[in-house]
């Protein structure tokens, strides 16, 4: 019969295989059907309710998942619709169960709170259902504080999460849930209560030092374990290890992966190493786990920021080889950022790296890893904007980036997302406000405030830096670096290169305004820090060391003719390094401080003042830079007014 409706032209189906699907031909044709249903006596209710079970029936006859996962969602829609009642409540509560984890596991948390909600909803139409039916309570409480959590629903999620731990009858039954709070946590910027959190879960576990004194003893040990370890063994010897198989472990190796990345956002860098020489000793000890290659890429955090490249290297590869021998792919997300972003973006063509970066981005939002997607996202962005891609691009990336992670709740990403938005935005000319150098510093002074998340205060850092840099405006600068170089100074970040080379023209500058010798000693000892930086981790960043030293040399030069040719030699093969790295950006700034240069020592040097003006201007136009573009042509007023822009 139907593929007479077939042969009429009513309905579709693909193929002439023999489990058909078949589908209306138009949404028309649909709606037609469904209206000649009579809706007198609930006739309509009923036919959707037989529907229903129908469809669910039918479920074993599909083949592919996907087909089985339509025909519970719409056995569910149909059943949802139309039971209001006790009758057949615990099949509901089965089908909506069953209906959420698909969704979950298809990243699609709304649609998953929406069915789990409608099997609390007739779960609670069972008298003393945690005695009779405990599991399916269980299974669906749990499942309902994970999906609340995902979405940022906190007061719903710990209120299902309260009711897990009311009623665990064991602690494998209590910790995921325990975990996706804590995660929650993360993504709202509680950093600091995550980790006090999870901390506190292991040691129940027994799995974790209880003192502050057994923490630093503990490791100590454990380092000295761990690389005794690696020493005596290849990674071919690592990767041979056998898969775990302990459930109670597997949810161990994850609180250390949580705990780890919390107390990285916090600068506890001791609880960090602690927390992730743990999880390795307990891969080694008891096999592979699916979050073990997290753990070696934590450890390759440490090496590289110990200046053991070829460790952070080795260790970063043994990490997504890991990961290999699993099917479930979602740490895959977390693993490629912390490659791409903290160990590769050094020496690695800053293009590929930025779609390493999309990739790990993708990979979490199809597994509904969220925090560390949107860490990605705005991480590609970031380096885009460091390497000088459009400005207009960034702009647009960072407007879907800012409205993903408020959608998402992930209110961690937004303290990274905003600043260095801020200064895009300041440099097209399209920021809603006017640049405000005062409230600029008290923002910094706000986000000083907030211990719990170091990261946003790094970034707002780097960003008031350029700002600073790129205007002239050193009277800012000066306040700035006084108030903040302690807490930024040295973190480690893909961006380093960057805020070491404009450390160093900061210092540089704000020497040649007070002559005072120990802000000339500081730029130098930024730019020493970058050339080791550049050695040790790839020479992208090598035009910004010769920029640096340029500006340094040029901020020191009293002398004659000699020592002034000199200088503008310096920041000319600058200038063509960065051009070479295809880092235009950085060329303007190179002309721009040329310029800088000469109207303080030569002013009457017209023409070769426009000339580096007119350099300086057109990169910062190719780049997007429109307000920096007109700020040069009022500095420079004199010297603008034959511009050919």
């Amino acid at each position: 019969e139907l593929d007479n409706a077939v042969a009429v032209g009513l309905l579709t189906t693909p193929g002439d295989s023999t489990n058909k699907e078949y589908s209306f031909a138009h949404d028309r044709i649909q709606q037609a059907a469904y209206e000649m249903i009579p809706v007198e006596d609930d006739i309509r209710q009923e036919y959707r309710y037989t529907l229903g079970f129908r469809l669910y029936q039918s479920y074993n006859f599909f083949k592919s998942d996907q087909s089985k996962a339509w025909m519970v969602l719409s056995a569910a829609d149909h059943l949802n619709a139309t039971c209001d009642s006790k009758k057949d409540a615990m099949f509901l509560v089965k089908l909506n169960l069953e209906a959420g984890q698909k969704c979950m596991a298809m990243a699609a948390f709304a649609s998953a709170a929406e069915y789990l909600s409608y099997g609390w909803r007739f779960i609670n139409r069972i008298d003393q259902f945690w005695n009779i039916h405990f599991d399916v309570a269980m299974d669906l409480c749990s499942a309902l504080a994970e999906a609340f959590l995902v979405l940022g629903n906190m007061d719903q999620g710990r209120r299902f999460v309260t009711l897990v731990t009311k009623h665990a009858k064991t602690e494998m039954e209590r910790l995921p849930t325990e975990l996706a709070l804590t995660k929650a946590m993360s993504r709202l910027h509680q950093h600091k209560e995550a980790f006090d959190r999870n901390r506190d879960t292991l040691r129940s576990m027994h799995l974790y030092p209880k003192t502050f004194m057994g923490v630093n003893m503990q490791t100590v040990y454990d380092l000295i374990t761990v690389k005794r370890y690696f020493n005596k063994h290849t990674d071919e010897d690592i990767l041979s290890l056998r898969k775990a198989d302990n459930e109670r472990l597997s949810l161990a190796v994850e609180f250390y992966v949580n705990m780890a990345q919390q107390a990285w956002f916090t600068m506890n860098l001791g609880e960090f190493l602690l927390a992730t020489l743990k999880n390795i000793r307990v891969t080694l000890k008891h096999g592979i786990f699916p979050l073990s290659g997290t753990a070696f890429m934590s450890y390759s955090l440490f090496c590289d920021s110990m200046g053991d490249v070829a460790g952070a290297k080795r260790f970063s590869a043994i990490g997504l080889a890991m990961l290999e021998r699993f099917k479930d792919q979602t740490p895959l997300c977390i693993q490629t950022f912390l490659s791409s972003f903290m160990i590769e973006s050094f020496s690695r063509a800053p293009q590929q790296v930025a779609e390493s970066l999309k990739k790990a981005y993708q990979i979490g939002m199809e597994n509904g890893d969220l925090e560390n997607a949107m860490m990605s996202y705005s991480g590609s962005v970031n380096h885009q904007y460091d390497s000088g891609v459009s400005l207009e691009s960034i702009d647009a990336q960072y407007t879907d980036v800012f409205a993903k992670e408020s959608i998402y709740n992930v209110e961690t990403m937004k303290g990274m997302t905003i600043p260095q938005w801020l200064a895009c935005r300041h440099l097209r000319g399209t920021a809603d406000t006017p640049l405000d150098w005062d409230m600029l510093l008290e923002y910094e002074k706000d986000m000083k405030k907030d211990g719990t998340d170091q990261y946003p205060l790094l970034y707002a850092f780097n960003s008031r830096l350029q700002l600073g840099v790129y205007w002239g405006n050193y009277s800012f600068l000066e306040k700035l670096v006084t108030m903040y170089i302690a807490d930024v100074e040295d973190r480690s970040h893909s961006s380093l290169g960057v805020r070491y080379c404009f450390m160093a023209i900061a210092y540089g500058s704000l020497y040649r305004v007070t002559r005072q010798k120990k802000l000339l000693r500081k730029g130098e000892s930024f730019a020493t820090k970058l050339k080791g930086f550049c050695e040790q981790k790839g020479m992208l960043s090598w035009h910004r060391y010769k920029l640096a030293m340029a500006h340094l040399q040029a901020c020191q030069n009293t002398k004659g003719q000699l020592a002034h040719d000199a200088v503008i030699s310096n920041y000319n093969k600058a200038i063509k390094l960065a051009e070479k790295q295809n880092h235009n950006h950085d060329a303007a700034l190179g002309a721009q401080l040329v310029t800088e240069y000469l109207v303080l020592h030569t002013p009457d040097d017209q023409t070769t003042i426009e000339m580096y003006l007119e350099q300086a201007c057109e990169g910062y136009l190719q780049w997007g830079a429109i307000k920096l573009v007109e700020h040069l042509q009022v500095q420079y007023a004199k010297y603008a007014e034959n511009l050919l822009l």
